[in-house]
């Protein structure tokens, strides 16, 4: 768990007194909870200095306000602003800033405790640094590395923040640098550093107040009252930090350091709940951010109509004023043309509102009753097996276990796609490839895939060696090919499900064969579009083929259908193969 960021990455450039004004403005309100006071105040600076041509303080401007969106919980407004950001920089060919990307996403990461890919953006931004032009943003990358041990890899968290002291600039930057460091050495326990940290922030506090990096002094603070014995105070500390997360976790450091056992246990178990209903929250304001997204484009579209019905009236009378001096023939003529060609863009613009709208209310519908469904289940099942413990048999109570554990499979699986679906269409960079027996994989596949329908048999095809190896991500690979199985077993009532490896064309192709319903005429190019269902009564939001189409495109690869297939329906995943032996 990282701790929430107070300040931005700053620039060391000098300010002009105009831009001075606007910066403080800024950063003033960055701590604060008025959004749109701070999101004026951002871009006004932002364009200040724009027109100036100061290159790096404007995108410097765009991280200030995406971080500040992601300690404030808008975490989907924050990967579309990143988007946009990235966009911009690509726009412009603005290479030598692409590492504040991989930054703002080390920071999302790191703000929702996934550590592992928060530091692999980091170390990332790092290598696309300059160490001549770039030490402010290095010290503050090596301060957010530093930032996500503190109760994780500590001997780690510590060398990270020595790095960012050793090329910290100025005091500025040295007492953020010490500042984690403290943090890091109280949490885990290593006392002498802490004292030496302490002390060097106490000078330069004294020695350089107008200097003086105020984010760490009320941490500062508890640790040194947990180290003196004066637990009473270093409780009250923990107990005004602003983060329930962070005021368990800070809890459960000072009952360890007390000796507190039980007090520690309690506080962590406190602290795994907290987690649960912020991610809760998290996930609650992101699909009103989505919802509120939809409505603000359509209201767009619909003041676009009003205007562009504006402006046709004033051209049409336009047209008839100047017309009605000429020959009366040619102009009605003229006017009915323009008339019928206006009239189809308006049907056309129509249309395609009244598809969007659809699309939405389906997407906005579907999400809803697939999450609402399981859990109605899982908490009707639940309370059975809670109050009627006695009255059940073995066999119910497994019946009902069966159940939960089915609808559970089915809410994870859904959020999982949405989620796997936004990673998909944001992340920069995945693991690296990895050797895969080609084989062995499908036997792998197989031998865990449990067909839902015990009519269904499974049979397995392949004319490729089984010593035969190719090169590709493993994890995304599966992930294609176990949801077309679950495609297959979902839509197939009977017969046979097939799956066939074969290496043609220079790719390893995986088939997926089933004997059920089929793609219909006129579905096949529908199928792989977002949200998109052929059964409305079907589980599932309609994004896992999209989804599978783009990890095998991200694969440098495809998933197509065979048209030529049938009964039923055949998918075909296939994957550059560069055989190894």
């Amino acid at each position: 768990m990282a701790l929430l960021l107070s300040l931005p990455i700053l620039s060391a450039e000098d300010k002009d007194p105009e831009e001075e004004r606007l910066y403080n403005k800024s950063i003033t309100l960055f701590d604060g909870q008025d959004d749109q006071d701070f999101y004026d105040a951002i871009i006004e600076y932002r364009n200040y200095v724009r027109e100036k041509g100061y290159v790096y303080k404007y995108w410097n401007s765009w991280n200030n306000e995406i971080i500040y969106d992601i300690n404030h919980d808008h975490y989907y407004l924050a990967l579309k602003k990143t988007e946009e950001m990235e966009t911009k920089m690509k726009e412009v060919e603005a290479r030598e800033y692409y590492f504040m990307i991989d930054y703002l996403m080390g920071v999302f990461y790191g703000t929702r405790d996934n550590n592992d890919l928060c530091e692999q953006h980091l170390l990332k931004a790092l290598e696309q640094t300059d160490p001549k032009k770039n030490v402010a943003d290095q010290v503050a990358i090596y301060q957010m590395l530093a930032n996500i041990c503190i109760f994780g890899n500590g001997e780690q968290g510590l060398a990270w923040a020595d790095k960012a002291i050793a090329i910290s600039e100025d005091n500025y930057q040295l007492c953020g640098s010490v500042g984690v460091k403290a943090m890091i050495a109280f949490t885990h326990a290593e006392q002498q550093i802490f004292e030496n940290c302490y002390s060097r922030i106490e000078k330069l506090r004294k020695e350089y107040p107008d200097d003086y990096y105020p984010i760490f002094q009320d941490y500062g603070d508890m640790g040194r009252y947990a180290f003196d014995g004066d637990y009473e105070r270093a409780f009250a500390m923990a107990d005004s930090l602003q983060s329930e997360t962070e005021r368990l976790a800070f809890r459960a450091v000072i009952c360890k350091r007390k000796g507190d056992l039980v007090g520690e246990n309690e506080t962590l178990k406190m602290l795994l709940n907290a987690k649960e209903r912020r991610n809760n929250e998290i996930s609650t304001l992101t699909i009103n951010e989505i919802n509120r997204d939809f409505e603000l484009n359509k209201a767009r579209l619909e003041q676009r109509r009003a205007e562009l019905y504006t402006i046709i009236a004033i051209f049409v009378f336009l047209i008839a004023t100047i017309l009605l001096l000429a020959y009366m023939g040619w102009t009605r003529h003229k006017h009915l043309k323009l008339m019928e060609a206006k009239n189809r863009e308006l049907e056309k613009a129509r249309d395609q509102a009244e598809v969007a709208n659809r699309m939405k209310m389906a997407f906005i519908q579907n999400v809803s009753h697939q999450i609402r469904t399981p859990l109605n289940a899982i908490s009707g099942f639940s309370d059975i097996l809670a109050t009627q413990t006695d009255d059940l048999s073995d066999v119910e109570r497994h019946d009902l276990s069966q159940r939960i554990s089915h609808n559970t499979d089915i809410l994870t699986n859904s959020l999982n796609h949405l989620l796997s679906l936004s990673d998909m269409e944001s992340a920069v960079s995945w693991e690296s490839e990895e050797a895969i027996c080609c084989d062995a994989f499908c036997q792998e596949i197989l031998s865990e895939f449990k067909p839902s329908n015990q009519a269904l048999s499974l049979h397995y095809t392949t004319d490729v060696s089984p010593d035969v190896t190719v090169r590709t991500n493993r994890r995304m690979l599966k992930a294609i090919v176990d949801e077309l199985l679950s495609n297959a077993d979902k839509f197939t009532d009977e017969g046979t499900i097939t799956v066939s490896s074969t290496i043609a064309d220079g790719f390893w192709k995986i088939g997926i064969a089933d004997t059920g319903r089929g793609i219909q005429p006129g579905e096949e190019e529908q199928i792989f579009g977002h949200f998109t269902k052929i059964d409305d009564f079907s589980e599932g939001m309609g994004i896992g083929l999209t989804f599978c189409k783009n990890v095998a495109l991200r694969l440098n690869g495809d998933v197509i259908l065979d048209r030529t297939y049938s009964p039923g329906s055949r998918f075909i995943v296939q994957i550059p193969a560069e055989v190894l032996k």
